[in-house]
């Protein structure tokens, strides 16, 4: 087994979508295809950090809601991209500017965390469902309800204030601007309620705001702009609306038609707010994640690394000799590699390490204990980096298709 390191919508004519009582049916032709180009022009975005800047939280979003799977198969990938988000997180709330984000802003980091397979409810000891209920809630009603869903979606119970302070914002408000974006998003984080909290008394306020919605759809399909009618396709289906009374397939051709040649809606936010309905999701689906264990094979692509593993038979005992390296950062190359001999199986590569740091000095490391085990913020006197996101990263050679894993140092080997 080998082991190594990184730093690092006037309607003329409504088309029945659906009879009463049946679910809304994401079938139109081309979806497929269009989810793929779409997902495919996402992923070709990412920087060199495996991210896309201050929209990370956004795209992981995207990802998880068109594939359920996206970070569930151990992909290498996909943990390199659910760590940038981690990183930037970390700077923006203990960074050397102190804590820099806004309530928005942390809302989309709890679904980006959710979609990822993370909690934040338990982010390195802190509960960001807290932290978020510190911030004041002032800054606008779009605001307001995507904090309330975020927090709704993490599994906390909003209070009866804030419910009804969402239900003020249900009612069509003549000249407002973005109003529909708000009421839709709104639906969102109430449907959420209705789900997790089992309110269903006011699935009615769902249900007229919804209504309020079909009488505003364009003979294209449209609620105003891709941005609109992208969220508000969502807000139908969280509403689990039956499709009457407007025609739902003419939104999603109008969704599709918006797709330009590169695979995007137009720019990321776009993409954001129309894949996810043309996948028949929702944001609030993020609320209902099941993550599983990645498989013990692993597809992800990393460095070509030749697996070494020996094992030694001393009575009934098997012993496993592990080869140790360190990468730093960008090098292509090893720089440190040392092999640890006698190693039992179900050790942990703490224990390893410790190992190692008794054989040579360039091993010595110091490490923080956290709710999800030993954290190490040095090796070889080089520490982690929040400022100029680098971190150690430990990754373990999987033996049935001899590529990198990524893994954490207190789990057993």
């Amino acid at each position: 087994m080998k082991i190594f390191l990184l730093i690092f919508t006037v309607i003329s004519l409504l088309v029945m979508a659906a009879e009463s009582g049946d679910k809304l049916k994401c079938d139109v032709v081309g979806i497929p295809e269009s989810i793929e180009r779409g997902r495919s022009w996402l992923l070709s975005q990412r920087d060199n950090r495996w991210g896309w800047g201050l929209e990370t939280h956004r795209a992981i979003m995207t990802l998880y809601l068109t594939n359920h799977s996206q970070f569930s198969t151990g992909d290498l990938k996909d943990q390199l991209m659910a760590k940038e988000l981690e990183v930037q997180l970390a700077v923006a709330l203990w960074g050397p500017n102190g804590r820099t984000l806004s309530a928005g802003q942390l809302a989309l980091y709890i679904h980006g965390l959710l979609g990822s397979c993370h909690n934040p409810r338990n982010y390195f000891d802190t509960d960001l469902t807290e932290m978020l209920l510190e911030y004041n809630f002032t800054a606008s009603n779009y605001s307001l309800a995507l904090e309330s869903l975020s927090l709704c979606n993490a599994g906390r119970k909003l209070s009866d204030e804030r419910i009804g302070q969402l239900l003020d914002i249900l009612p069509p408000k003549a000249g407002a601007h973005f109003w529909t974006d708000t009421q839709a998003m709104a639906v969102l984080a109430l449907s959420c309620v209705v789900r997790k909290q089992h309110y269903t008394n006011i699935s009615k306020n769902i249900a007229e705001t919804l209504k309020s919605f079909k009488k505003i759809q364009k003979p294209d399909g449209s609620f105003g702009n891709v941005y609109t009618s992208g969220l508000v396709v969502q807000a139908f289906l969280a509403g689990e609306d039956n499709g009457h009374g407007w025609d739902f397939k003419q939104a999603l051709r109008y969704l599709l038609s918006q797709q330009q040649d590169d695979g995007s809606f137009g720019d990321l936010l776009a993409t954001y707010f129309v894949l996810p309905g043309l996948a028949c999701q929702s944001y609030v689906e993020l609320g209902f994640v099941k993550c599983v264990e990645p498989p013990t094979s692993n597809t992800g692509n990393g460095a070509a690394i030749q697996e070494i593993r020996e094992i030694n038979n001393e009575g009934s005992a098997e012993y496993i000799k592990i080869c140790y390296s360190l990468w730093f950062e960008n090098e292509n190359e090893v720089n440190q590699t040392i092999t640890v001999d006698d190693i039992q199986p179900n050790t942990t590569f703490f224990q390893i390490m410790n190992k190692a740091a008794e054989q040579h000095s360039n091993y010595k490391f110091k490490w923080e204990s956290t709710a999800l085990g030993p954290y190490v913020v040095e090796i070889a006197g080089i520490a982690n980096d929040i400022v100029n996101k680098k971190f150690w990263m430990l990754y373990v050679m999987d033996p049935a298709t001899n590529k990198p894993v990524l893994s954490s140092v207190g789990k057993k080997l």
